[in-house]
């Protein structure tokens, strides 16, 4: 590796030259340049505000999917059964009639499998339970 003239350069050429430890020692270098800002407390409000706004966004977003999701999974699974209905409306029963029996054992499939699924996600998550680590706090130097 040849010398540079600033720490930015040095880190680009260590980077390049695949040596880790002379990259790590040169970036440290390279951040221990730059000037401290300190920021003000109108700044860290706004972030702090913004940060809360985007999570509770988030939130939301996420649970309007799980429901949406939800309420597409039961009309797919509920969906036979109910063209069968429509199809006894319009074609008569020997129309609606085999439609709603493969409607109704579409159902039970589903909704067993489904209701076994959870049970079982329930049953493994509550034998698999590993207590959070506990992390002391650190002492701040004055």
């Amino acid at each position: 590796m040849k010398l540079s003239s600033s720490p930015y350069q040095r880190w680009l050429a260590a980077e390049r030259d695949n040596d880790d430890a002379a990259a790590d020692a040169a970036f440290a270098r390279l951040l221990s340049q730059l000037p401290r800002v300190e920021a003000n407390p109108d700044f860290a409000a706004r972030t702090a505000r913004a940060a809360w706004h985007v999570r509770a966004r988030a939130r939301l977003v996420t649970r309007l999917g799980r429901l949406t999701v939800v309420a597409l999974g039961v009309l797919a699974i509920t969906g036979v059964t109910l063209a069968a209905r429509l199809a006894a409306l319009l074609g008569g029963f020997f129309v609606g009639a085999p439609l709603g029996a493969v409607g109704y054992l579409i159902e039970y499939a589903a909704w067993t499998v489904g209701l076994g699924a959870s049970i079982l996600a329930w049953y493994s998550t509550r034998q698999h339970r590993v207590p959070a680590p506990t992390v002391s706090p650190t002492p701040t130097s004055s």
